[in-house]
């Protein structure tokens, strides 16, 4: 996957994707930008403190979705995307914070094993819109 690292509310990004399966199986991939709002708790105890996580997704962008031909061992794709302007940006906080990233889903055909599933996600900084 290549993307930009950062990118603006209302800006226009351009992604490429790629897999390698050389089991040429691969029945479907989508790839998406995906928002989380991610709570965190600390919790004491006598044995110590510990922090426990919650992620809701908030926003979920479908930027492409690719079926290869079975056999075909890769698959890639190139496309861009406007980031909403109406959302919120990153925002990192110790107890919360709001995470970008872009997500790609790859499901397989297997005989023996059934469907399988492989999920990616690469972190995204998202800043305000530009004035």
């Amino acid at each position: 996957m290549v993307a930009p690292p950062r990118v603006r509310l209302g800006e226009r990004m351009e992604i490429e994707w790629g897999l390698d399966c050389p089991e040429g199986n691969t029945a479907q991939i989508a790839v998406s930008l995906v928002g989380s709002e991610i709570a965190r708790q600390r919790i004491s105890a006598r044995t110590g403190i510990t922090v426990v996580s919650q992620r809701h997704v908030f926003r979920v962008l479908e930027i492409a979705r690719a079926a290869p031909e079975p056999g075909l061992r890769l698959a890639y794709g190139r496309v861009a995307v406007v980031v909403p302007r109406r959302t919120s940006p990153s925002v990192v906080g110790q107890f919360f914070e709001i995470a970008w990233a872009i997500v790609i889903e790859a499901s397989f055909r297997s005989a023996e094993r059934g469907a399988e599933v492989l999920r990616e996600s690469f972190p995204l900084t998202v800043l305000g819109a530009a004035a």
